[in-house]
C-alpha cells in the first residue's frame, strides 16, 4: 500500500456480516475475528485493534477495527446480522425432536431430488450431507456387533441392553465431540427454508432487510463489503 495513490487508499469501510449456522453468538464472532486479525496483521507489516462489542441503533451487534500500516490507515465498522435466536429455537427442542426433525429433513431432501442436485453441483457437498448419517449408522453398527458378540456368552436380553447402551454412548460422544446435534439442526433448518422460514423468528429476514437498506444507503464509508458464511447467505 505504500506505493498506492492517496485516492486509492480505503480510509473507511463498512462490513455487513451474516454468520452461518453456528452456535457462537456475536461476541464469539468478534473474538474469532480479533484472534485471526492479530495473527494475520504481522504478515502484512500492519497492526489491527478491535473495539468491544456494541449495538447499532436497531440493536444489531457491531464493533470497529483500526488497521494501520506503512502509509495507510483504515477504520472498519463491522455490523453482525446475528441470528443466533434461530439456532436457539432448535437447540431448545428435545433430544428426540432434534434427531427426528434432522433425519426427516435429510430423508425428504433425498426423496425430492435435492441431494442429487447437491452431488451434481459438488460431490464434496455430499460428504457434508452424509456426515451425520454416517455417525448414526456407525454407532448403530458398533452396538449391533457388540451385542452379537456378547450374545455368544450371555442371554439375548443382556446382549441387547449392552448393545443399545454402547450405541447410546457412542451417539452421546458424537454429540459432544463431532457436532452431531448441530448437524441435525442444520439440516432441519435448511429443509424449513423451502417451506417458508417457519420459526418463531420468522420476522428476522424482514428486519434484516430494513436494517441492511438503512446502513447501506446511509453509509459515508469509502467501501461497503457484504460477507455471508454458509447458510447466512440465505438472508
Amino acid at each position: 500500500m505504500s506505493g498506492a495513490v492517496e485516492s486509492d487508499i480505503i480510509k473507511s469501510r463498512l462490513v455487513l456480516f451474516f454468520p452461518g449456522f453456528e452456535p457462537l453468538g456475536a461476541e464469539k464472532h468478534r473474538q474469532r475475528f480479533e484472534r485471526a486479525a492479530q495473527k494475520s496483521a504481522p504478515l502484512y507489516d500492519a497492526s489491527i485493534l478491535c473495539s468491544q462489542l456494541s449495538e447499532s441503533e436497531s440493536g444489531l451487534p457491531a464493533f470497529t477495527t483500526y488497521a494501520k500500516g506503512d502509509g495507510w490507515e483504515t477504520k472498519t465498522d463491522i455490523v453482525i446480522f446475528d441470528w443466533s435466536s434461530v439456532l436457539a429455537e432448535f437447540e431448545n427442542r428435545s433430544l428426540f425432536m432434534r434427531f427426528y426433525l434432522g433425519l426427516s429433513a435429510q430423508i425428504g431432501l433425498m426423496l425430492n431430488g435435492t441431494l442429487w442436485a447437491y452431488l451434481k453441483t459438488s460431490w464434496r457437498y455430499g460428504l457434508f450431507f452424509f456426515y451425520p448419517l454416517v455417525l448414526i449408522i456407525a454407532a448403530s453398527l458398533a452396538g449391533w456387533v457388540a451385542g452379537s458378540l456378547i450374545s455368544n456368552y450371555s442371554n439375548v436380553y443382556v446382549s441387547t441392553i449392552l448393545g443399545v447402551a454402547l450405541t447410546a454412548a457412542l451417539l452421546r460422544l458424537a454429540v459432544q465431540k463431532a457436532h452431531l446435534l448441530l448437524m441435525m439442526d442444520d439440516w432441519a433448518f435448511a429443509a424449513s427454508i423451502s417451506t417458508g422460514f417457519r420459526t418463531d423468528s420468522a420476522s428476522l429476514p424482514y428486519r434484516f432487510r430494513i436494517e441492511f437498506e438503512r446502513l447501506a444507503t446511509g453509509s459515508q464509508h469509502d467501501e461497503i463489503l457484504v460477507f455471508a458464511h454458509s447458510l447466512g447467505a440465505i438472508f
